[in-house]
């Protein structure tokens, strides 16, 4: 997939915090640019920025207008060991189902 074209956003502000104004659609099928920080401790302060979202690694972040609190993180999947060297067909199965199952109790793949 080709990477999209960057839109401009028609407003009279600048930067990530912008107005979107008449272009709502931008977000829509589309990505769309998300304020970046490689630390929370490196994000502007939150009362500057109600209700405004920022990315810091693989953490989404949302401004209640007093402090960033996480909106959503992924969840981590449970360790399972590595095989044997040679393993059986039953230890095979057995690891793969344990995968499966760890998947679908944390929501990366449906159930049915």
């Amino acid at each position: 997939m080709a990477r999209p074209s960057k839109r401009t956003i028609s407003s009279g502000l600048s930067a990530w915090d912008a107005d979107v104004d008449f272009n709502d659609g931008l977000g829509v099928n589309v990505p769309f640019p998300l304020y970046q920080e490689a630390t929370t401790g490196a994000l502007p302060a939150a009362s500057s920025y109600q209700d405004c979202f920022a990315l810091v690694g693989e953490v989404l972040y949302k401004s209640d207008g007093s402090t960033w609190e996480i909106y959503y993180q992924l969840p981590e999947l449970d360790f399972i060991a590595d095989l044997a060297a040679t393993p059986t067909v039953e230890q095979i199965a057995t690891a793969f189902n344990s995968l499966l199952s760890d998947l679908q109790a944390k929501g990366y793949m449906a159930t049915s």
